[in-house]
């Protein structure tokens, strides 16, 4: 996943242009927009810019946000649904981002 990560910030593996598509909002017809793109969702953490993809099978969950503007990717795996990775994420980032 360290590898992933590092990948997203070149063109590697998907051009700028790609790589902006992907961490755009999708629109609505009616100019709506939905905070997802291609398999992200879109959305502010404290403040900063946050694309984060997560996601469950029987008895593994998993959040993966990345706060690109500030250099910084957070991974969370737990074998157990009861797991709130989400909040194991926030004490991470917390612990990195400076006091707002």
């Amino acid at each position: 996943m360290v590898k992933w990560d590092d990948a997203l910030n070149d063109d590697r593996i998907l051009s700028d242009a790609s790589r902006t598509a992907m961490w755009t909002s999708a629109v609505l017809e009616n100019g709506d927009e939905i905070g997802y793109g291609f398999g992200w969702i879109l959305r502010e953490y404290r403040g900063r810019r946050s694309v984060e993809h997560g996601g469950m099978v029987a008895g593994f969950v998993a959040d993966f946000m990345r706060l690109p503007d500030e250099g910084l990717a957070i991974i969370v795996f737990a074998n157990r649904y009861e797991g709130d990775v989400r909040a194991i994420r926030d004490i991470v980032a917390d612990a990195f981002l400076p006091e707002d």
